[in-house]
């Protein structure tokens, strides 16, 4: 199965960095998930929690603050101020 790579990082440190099946985060408008295949996308990704997924059983979860999300062919990238592993 084709994987996205995900990067989360903030000033201070790279937090996650690998391949993963899915990554969800709060927005405005409430939490949407990214998977392989996702359509180009730049978004302000609200206060809150942000979920990766290497698997359906394997989840790892990170408060975030201040953050945006980009995501080209299959390159997720979420840049927050602040993130602690939840």
């Amino acid at each position: 199965m084709k994987q996205l790579t995900c990067t989360l990082v903030s000033p201070d440190a790279q937090l996650f960095r690998g391949e993963v099946w899915q990554v969800s985060v709060p927005a405005a408008s409430g939490r949407f998930a990214i998977r392989t295949g996702h359509v180009p996308v730049v978004a302000s990704v609200a206060e809150g929690v942000v979920e990766i997924a290497r698997s359906e059983e394997q989840r790892m979860h990170f408060k975030v603050t201040d953050a945006v999300i980009a995501l080209k062919e299959n390159n997720c990238s979420i840049i927050c101020e602040s993130a602690e592993s939840v």
